[in-house]
C-alpha cells in the first residue's frame, strides 16, 4: 500500500498508509493513525520509522497542520538538481560566514514544498480526468 508522507507542525516528518483512518462515531471525525518518518541521507527517499511511536491525528492532518511532502523528492531529476545547488550554496555560505546560513531551515521546507508539487499536480489531474468521465 502507498504511503504518504506529512510534514507536521513542528517540523516532524510522519507516514501515513492509504486508508489507515478509523471513524471516531463519539467525536463525529476520523481519525488518522501516523507513524513518524526517517530520511534516507544517501536517496533522499522518506520511509516509515519501525520503532517509531505512533500519533493518532483526528481529522483530516491537513486541516490539522500537516503539509504533504514527496516521498521521493530525488526522484524527480530538476527537483535533485535543485536540491544539489541549494545544498553548494549552503556550503559555501558556511564556509564564507563561518556559520551556518540563519534560513537554512526555511530554504529546505520551500525546497521540500516545491518537491511534493509534482505528486500534487498528478493527483489532481486524475481526480478531475474521474470527475469528467
Amino acid at each position: 500500500m502507498p504511503i504518504t508522507i506529512w510534514r507536521g507542525p513542528d517540523g516532524q516528518h510522519w507516514s501515513g498508509e492509504e486508508g489507515d483512518a478509523d471513524f471516531d462515531p463519539a467525536a463525529r471525525v476520523w481519525v488518522y493513525r501516523l507513524v513518524p518518518a526517517v530520511r534516507d541521507p544517501a536517496t533522499g527517499r522518506w520511509a516509515t520509522d519501525p520503532a517509531g511511536e505512533p500519533v493518532d491525528v483526528m481529522g483530516f492532518p491537513e486541516q490539522a497542520g500537516y503539509t504533504e511532502v514527496c516521498a521521493d523528492p530525488l526522484g524527480e531529476p530538476r527537483i535533485a538538481r535543485l536540491h544539489e545547488l541549494l545544498a553548494d550554496l549552503l556550503t559555501d555560505y558556511q564556509l564564507d560566514a563561518g556559520r551556518p546560513h540563519p534560513r537554512t531551515t526555511e530554504l529546505h521546507t520551500a525546497l521540500e514544498d516545491v518537491a511534493a508539487l509534482p505528486d500534487q499536480l498528478r493527483r489532481h489531474g486524475y481526480a478531475a480526468a474521474a470527475q469528467a468521465a
